[in-house]
């Protein structure tokens, strides 16, 4: 049986499908149009739905949270294929942040991890802001079963607050005479919209005036950003750049001990105490290519300073020289593309290399983002964040790689030497390096 659920965001996805693990699941998304929603199928082999459609609502509010992107549920259902649902007049536009799933993994722990997720999503996709406010309060009551309580948590964490537009707000507030934060969101806030038993005098929020839905709308983002603290400091529940960090340093890390990592961290580890890494290839995210300067790099440790290991491969000869350095405090990694060497000083490798680096330089111009694996079992080590230039004639910089690795490239056609290093023993493959356009 196949689960299926309809849905909306207003940011979309990098690829038109992509199947994601979610547990020990695996949960595929198809990509919508202008006139059809997301799609999330996931196979089940019982005949009840629910349990699978439950598992769709807490991914995509994982979802929600992670990308901070409204989720709007459309429909669902399921049968015996892979059906896509829709609903009919409807018009799609999203036009925010994309939704990049490779970074993603299961962060939801337990129900109440999942039930403080899912108020997040209801917040953040619901079109009315009273009951956008109040899903966001809700998830503070999930630690705080009382009035004094939830005010008390409110006040205690409103430091936390780093929304500029919340920030402007609560110096509003405190204009007006406002001091008590957590009393006024509690009383003119929750209470307000939740109740509506107007006879003891209590203030409540009429969804016919104007006052009070310009009042609400300037304070919501407070008890948003308070909601992202609360799941933040109380839930320990990673962001999507703690996601982002982690996958770009968690492989690495992999390779040391807790001692070995905190003897890295106060600089008292010596070289030869450090353990043997296996040899690494370079890849750009997206593009399935092996180039060959970026093969089987032998990784040494060559120093440790504040923190931070250089690994190097100076000792290899035939390969580009590059170092790559990880910082323990910051739990990052570090490697300029641009910072190598070719160790043959001359000759065909050294050809080859050249023409290898700028066929690389010219795709990691354009926001490549560097993964890096090992040589031996080909599984994913760290995926750096993508490359941004700075201070570059953009043009100029692609229009000269091309131009060189276009040489380089005639070059090794005009000498049959050149041609035979290049392994190109078939008519065939030579007619494709001839006919082929660097891109």
């Amino acid at each position: 049986m196949w689960a299926t659920i309809c849905f909306n965001t207003d940011g979309n996805f990098d690829r038109d499908s992509c199947v994601v693990r979610y547990g020990r699941d695996e949960i595929e998304i198809v990509r919508g149009t202008a006139e059809e929603g997301h799609n999330l199928h996931i196979f089940t082999t019982s005949r009840d739905l629910g349990p699978a459609i439950e598992m769709g609502l807490q991914f995509l509010s994982e979802i929600s949270w992670l990308y901070d992107t409204s989720v709007e549920i459309l429909t669902f259902g399921g049968g015996g294929h892979k059906t896509p649902m829709n609903i009919i007049n409807r018009r799609f536009s999203r036009v925010q942040n994309v939704i990049l799933l490779e970074d993603y993994r299961k962060i939801s722990r337990n129900q109440e991890d999942a039930i403080a997720l899912g108020l997040f999503r209801e917040g953040r996709s619901a079109r009315s802001i009273y009951y956008s406010f109040l899903s966001y309060f809700k998830i503070i009551n999930l630690h705080n079963s009382t009035g004094p309580s939830q005010i008390s948590w409110i006040n205690a964490n409103i430091g936390h607050v780093k929304d500029s537009i919340a920030l402007r707000t609560m110096s509003e507030l405190s204009k007006q005479g406002i001091s008590d934060i957590g009393d006024h969101l509690y009383r003119s806030g929750r209470c307000a919209i939740a109740h509506a038993y107007i006879s003891d005098g209590k203030k409540i929020v009429n969804p016919n005036s104007f006052d009070d839905y310009a009042r609400i709308s300037q304070e919501l983002p407070i008890i948003k950003d308070l909601s992202k603290t609360f799941i933040i400091r109380e839930l320990a529940l990673p962001t999507e750049i703690d996601l982002y960090k982690e996958i770009q340093f968690i492989g690495f890390k992999s390779f040391f001990t807790k001692g070995q990592i905190e003897a890295i961290k106060n600089g008292s580890i010596r070289l030869s105490d450090l353990p043997e890494l296996p040899s690494f290839t370079l890849r750009l995210y997206g593009i399935p290519i092996e180039y060959s300067c970026w093969r089987r790099l032998d990784m040494k440790p060559i120093k440790v300073q504040g923190g931070i290991l250089t690994l190097c491969n100076a000792h290899q000869r035939w390969f580009v020289v590059c170092s790559i350095d990880l910082d323990f405090n910051s739990d990052e990694t570090h490697f300029d593309a641009f910072n190598v060497a070719i160790n043959p000083k001359k000759g065909i490798f050294r050809t080859r290399f050249f023409y290898d680096l700028r066929r690389f330089w010219v795709k990691y111009f354009l926001n490549g983002r560097i993964e890096i694996f090992r040589s031996d079992t080909k599984t994913l080590v760290a995926r750096l964040p993508a490359y941004v230039p700075t201070n570059v004639d953009f043009r100029r910089s692609i229009d000269k790689l091309r131009g060189s690795a276009e040489k380089i490239r005639k070059r090794i056609l005009s000498n049959r030497m050149y041609r035979r290093a290049w392994r190109f023993p078939t008519p065939r493959k030579f007619v494709q390096l001839r006919r082929s356009k660097l891109t």
